[in-house]
């Protein structure tokens, strides 16, 4: 008889904002023990007002800005001393249980600017300065998982994460201080636009399946394209190698993690993973697989299908289809129309996709402890159409096949029932009922 398979590590994300759990948590803690819960990440760290707005849970210490040569972001302007202090005994709680703690995007607290990610590009030591603080004043967190630090991988007009955003005037300082042509970076950019504008079936059929040598003769051998790819990855590799460094004369046992997108785009997004975890103790790709909302594989396939579309009239579904191959290097399963979009994942999508992306990371690491990806299903998955139970059990099964050990599900926010169950089942104890009177959130 087989042996049975391996159970999950399973961590779950709460915060933004952290009330809900900070007055609940010891009802919470004790049915996450029985799905199988072994870490928490919490954040962003931030409160609700009695104006029903969300500030920062704590006032920054001006020291640590003034080391890195920063202005420190605003004082709240309420005090949360007694939300503090729960949270504290909250932190106390999960140690006793012998969970990992990590605060999630730690760098977090400058207010609207928080937004701005080329902002955190040109001047690190600001965020860096934010992380540190943040971890300082929580010194039972065991490190920061820093997430959305990345370039773009979509090209619908309008998206948040537009390629072709992607070089504002801000980030031109940096680029010059690595020794990059701004000039150069920016044409090569817009010359990237030029091409994917002018596309025909004939022309994508002369070089569809000639791999990377094929794709950049079609794309008219621009010399600026690697530059372009190079300085956004030296970008990210610069700016988590600084953050390390800072956290680790801080604290030497401090983690940093880092939330890469899914394994197809991180070529593209700037992500070198095995330069990366040279500096990062976890890599947490995004498992984000729904149609539609943002950051879902299948949403991101479908606007490139249909952007490439509307850009080239006359260009086919199937020549789309070879283009997005070319440039992307994924081909879903049994999507060959826009329609099949709509039909749901084929299983051959989770034994394909989902575990050859689950491997490559893997591949990239020493230690199959150091992938925990970002999972998410659920009713409404970052707005995106939702995603059952089944698919839930697909994509950790799929991703243990390939050697996974552990993942982190997106937010208490989004859990149900059946995804609790799921969990029970792969990550915890079949054996153990929930506790008596337990009900999830409503309304978060």
């Amino acid at each position: 008889m087989p042996d049975a398979p391996r159970k999950l590590e399973a961590w779950i994300r709460f915060g933004q904002p952290l009330d809900p759990v900070i007055d609940d948590y010891p009802r919470i803690f004790d049915a996450w023990e029985v799905i199988g819960i072994r870490g928490i990440v919490v954040g962003r760290m931030l409160i609700r007002d009695d104006a029903g707005r969300n500030q920062s849970i704590f006032e920054p210490d001006p020291a640590i800005y003034r080391r890195l040569a920063v202005e420190p972001p605003p004082r709240p302007t309420q005090n949360f001393s007694e939300k503090r202090r729960k949270l504290h005994l909250l932190f106390a709680d999960a140690k006793r249980r012998d969970w990992k703690i990590f605060i999630f995007r730690p760098d977090a607290g400058y207010g609207p600017s928080d937004q701005d990610k080329f902002a955190r590009f040109a001047n690190p030591n600001r965020w860096a300065a934010r992380a540190l603080d943040t971890l300082s004043q929580f010194p039972e967190a065991d490190g920061g998982i820093i997430d959305w630090h990345e370039w773009g991988f979509e090209i619908a007009a309008g998206h948040r994460s537009n390629i072709f955003n992607d070089l504002p005037e801000t980030v031109r300082p940096l680029a010059e201080s690595m020794h990059y042509d701004w000039n150069e970076l920016t044409a090569a950019s817009a010359h990237l636009e030029q091409r994917l504008h002018n596309l025909t079936d004939k022309v994508v059929d002369t070089y569809a399946g000639r791999g990377f040598f094929g794709s950049y003769q079609m794309l008219g051998f621009d010399s600026g394209l690697p530059n372009w790819l190079r300085f956004r990855t030296e970008v990210i590799t610069g700016t988590v190698k600084i953050l390390k460094g800072l956290m680790s004369e801080q604290r030497s046992d401090l983690q940093l993690g880092i939330g890469p997108r899914s394994a197809v785009f991180t070529p593209l997004c700037g992500y070198d993973l095995p330069q990366l975890v040279r500096y990062a103790d976890h890599l947490h790709p995004k498992h984000y697989l729904w149609h539609r909302g943002i950051d879902g594989l299948y949403g991101t396939v479908y606007r490139w299908l249909t952007t490439l579309r509307a850009w080239n009239p006359g260009l086919s579904e199937r020549a789309a289809f070879d283009l997005i191959e070319m440039l992307l290097g994924v081909r879903l399963p049994e999507v060959e129309t826009a329609l099949d979009f709509e039909r749901g994942f084929p299983d051959a999508f989770f034994s394909k996709v989902v575990e050859h992306a689950t491997r490559s990371v893997l591949a990239a690491v020493e230690r199959p402890e150091q992938v925990i990806p970002w999972v998410d299903v659920g009713l409404r998955p970052h707005g995106g159409d939702p995603m059952g139970s089944g698919d839930f059990i697909r994509i950790l099964e799929a991703s243990r096949r390939a050697g996974l050990r552990r993942f982190l599900y997106h937010g208490y926010d989004h859990l149900t029932a059946a995804e609790m169950e799921v969990m029970r089942a792969l990550c915890g104890d079949e054996t153990r009922a929930l506790p008596e009177g337990f009900e999830l959130p409503r309304g978060l």
